[in-house]
């Protein structure tokens, strides 16, 4: 065998015809049902990228249609492109369901261990009878629909938005939207958004609203016009070389069947014949490039150094920052006494990879110290009641107690072993409510009905049921009162408006029902109301046990919220990875409502209070891009609506989903998602008393 290596001119052979078989593989798609119209295209930014999309025909009457982007462009990403279509096309075949199928996907890509490599995918399965459409979103954006009126709306999706190939954790759900005929649902990767036009920076991007409107604007709505015009805009509006690979893919229901294509009909390349011609081609590629180190999995460690404090880039007053002892997602953060606990989570690798590390942070005397749990797992729920801490073990029925006067571990048992309970106090009692079980597929199925009960003040369990069995509760207190709200029904498929409400002080239960049913909304204690935020708030006064409703005035998901006095502030927050400025504020005491806004739009934003000042930290600018931006909203120089209320500070590092927490004068903001939604071990203190 030669070792010469390939010339110049050999490589840009090999490369088109790397791309040649690329785009013969995005051919490779199940026969399109007559009850829709589907139109897709891919762009790679070079010679063969690292995004693809799928047509799949399922049974009963269904089809599914997915579009994928893996970090990186080239050779590599491509290969990994093949690779996870072909495991995504196996696993929808296999369990039908786009939750089960992602779930299946991430699992073998994690224990591939892909060098540091993810794939952010979105699919959908739309029933070709009743146009019900599930949806499941993993680190990339979001579909958009379009209605027969011209309006364009965007899919909420619940559950892990991870991209796949990182981690094992929180599981990937599924939405459900009604698709009516002669609507269409649209999927695309994020470098049509992101594709950069004359202007610098995030105001020259694509963007979603400028797709929203081209999508609203084509001409009837009809799968190839609609990509014709997109992709047509997205080209007017380009300066420069491309700069990611552009994948959209236009799925529209044009007639109600129950017949749906069995076999597979393959236009241009057999699959192995395909995938073996790519082979050949990366062997060669690989010759023809510079040795290149892939960064190695994170991995736990057996024993976690302490975690140590280091100087912000740019000194800011008020702020300092340290690390975490290891890098982690899906960790838990509470704060029992002068205390601050960081527990548990996933460092990324395979599942059995969790860890047992708890960092602790004495506000005190400002130092760390490390703890472990009794198992390698991510904290479900966290609740305190005294000086205690307990900590629930997901899908475990271990609850690992942290003393906070002794410094000391115990641990206790649930009734039964579970996954995803809601955990609050109410009084001296504490409870975990609901869950489910893991089904074979990574699925929250069965789900539960068990309350679990703790009584600090006589150091005994109990156990009740809750009127409705379900996982993903929202859990909140007020006064003597816990309230469980909503939540996923049997497998998450569906989701519930019911109310579960406890009185610790009488020891009874009562039930309410929300206007509609959900799950994964926003909460928030103003006094003795508790406000549940959607499209609608219901406000639930627990002095009178009366219910009341307002809207918000900017409807929108992943908003963040937190209070101060008499008014709830809700933040940010978007559609999916689409980002806005807006700030509403809601004043209880006036029931009115008023706006404001941040310095940047993002969603996924952190939000809390401290005294007399509500902070606004990181987000997601798109669904790669975190923010480092803190707006900070001072109630003492100004209302709201005041700009001279307002100022800004910098994060020590750009990121999103931080999650926050506050002891006395100062706030925590620990860990989040980095760029390329990477976990990061950064966290940022605040000292608002350092701060006048």
């Amino acid at each position: 065998m030669s070792t010469e290596a390939p010339r110049p001119d050999a490589l840009q052979q090999d490369l088109a015809q790397a791309r040649d078989i690329q785009e013969g593989l995005l051919l490779q798609v199940d026969e399109v049902p007559t009850a829709v119209e589907v139109e897709a295209f891919c762009e790679p930014a070079t010679a063969v990228g690292g995004d693809f999309y799928d047509i799949v025909g399922l049974s009963e009457g269904r089809v599914a249609v997915a579009v994928g982007d893996v970090s990186g462009h080239g050779i590599a990403a491509a290969t990994l492109a093949t690779q996870a279509r072909e495991a995504l096309r196996s696993a929808l075949r296999q369990h039908g369901d786009p939750a089960d199928a992602i779930n299946e996907v991430n699992r073998t890509l994690v224990a591939a261990e892909t060098s540091g490599m993810f794939v952010a995918v979105v699919c959908v399965i739309l029933d070709l009878w009743s146009g019900e459409a599930q949806v499941t979103a993993a680190g990339n954006p979001v579909p958009v629909v379009r209605h027969l009126d011209g309006t364009v709306t965007a899919v909420e999706t619940l559950g892990s938005h991870f991209p796949l190939g990182l981690l094992v954790g929180e599981p990937y759900q599924s939405a459900l939207v009604q698709v009516g005929l002669g609507e269409t649902v649209v999927l695309y990767s994020d470098g049509i958004v992101e594709t950069a036009g004359e202007q610098p920076g995030e105001a020259g991007l694509f963007g979603f609203d400028r797709l929203d409107e081209t999508v609203a604007a084509a001409a009837d709505g009809g799968a190839t016009g609609l990509v014709q015009s997109v992709r047509a805009a997205v080209a007017a509006h380009q300066v420069g070389e491309q700069q990611d690979d552009l994948t959209l893919l236009a799925l529209r229901w044009v007639e109600r069947t129950v017949v749906a294509p069995e076999r597979p009909v393959w236009r241009r390349w057999g699959v192995l014949a395909g995938l073996a011609a790519l082979v050949v081609l990366v062997v060669a590629g690989l010759q023809l490039r510079e040795p290149q180190e892939a960064p190695a999995p994170a991995q736990v460690p057996v024993v976690a150094p302490e975690p140590t404090v280091v100087a912000l880039p740019t000194p800011q007053p008020g702020w300092s920052t340290a690390q975490l002892s290891e890098r982690r997602g899906f960790f838990a953060v509470t704060a029992v006494g002068d205390k601050v606990l960081v527990a548990g989570g996933g460092a990324g690798g395979p599942a059995r990879d969790y860890s047992t590390v708890v960092d602790i942070y004495d506000t005190a005397t400002r130092s760390w110290s490390t703890a472990a749990l009794s198992q390698p797992r991510p904290v479900a729920a966290v609740t305190t009641v005294g000086t205690k801490a307990f900590l629930a073990l997901d899908c475990f029925n271990d609850v690992d107690i942290y003393d906070g006067t002794t410094g000391t571990w115990s641990t206790t048992e649930f009734s039964r072993v579970r996954c995803d309970p809601a955990a609050t106090s109410a009084g001296t009692q504490l409870l975990f409510a609901g869950g489910c079980g893991r089904g074979s597929s990574g699925g929250c199925t069965p789900a539960y009905d068990t309350v679990d009960i703790y009584d600090v003040s006589q150091d005994t369990w109990s156990s009740t049921r809750l009127s409705e069995a379900r996982a993903k509760i929202v859990a909140v207190s007020v006064g003597t009162k816990a309230l469980f709200a909503g939540g996923c029904l049997q497998g998450c498929g569906t989701y519930s408006n019911r109310v579960d409400i406890y009185d610790s002080a009488t020891g009874r239960w009562s039930t309410a029902t929300l206007p509609s049913t959900r799950a994964g909304f926003s909460t928030a204690v103003v006094g003795s109301t508790v406000l549940f935020a959607g499209d609608v708030v219901d406000i639930y006064d627990a002095a009178t046990g009366t219910w009341s409703t307002t809207r918000l005035p900017v409807p929108r998901t992943n908003l963040a919220v937190t209070t101060i006095g008499t008014q709830a502030f809700y933040a940010g927050g978007g559609r999916g990875t689409r980002g806005t400025a807006d700030v509403q504020v809601y004043d209880v005491a006036t029931d009115t409502w008023t706006s404001a806004s941040l310095s940047q739009a993002r969603h996924s934003v952190a939000a809390i209070s401290v005294g007399r000042r509500a902070l606004f930290a990181g987000g997601a600018v798109s669904a790669t891009i975190p923010s480092a931006v803190v707006d900070i909203y001072d109630a003492d120089k100004g209302p709201p609506t005041d700009p001279a209320a307002w100022s800004s500070a910098t994060l020590s590092e750009a990121r999103s989903d931080i999650k926050a927490v506050v002891v006395g004068d100062q706030v925590l903001f620990i860990g989040g998602l980095g760029e390329n939604r990477r976990p990061s071990a950064v966290v940022d203190i605040y000292d608002s008393s350092a701060v006048r």
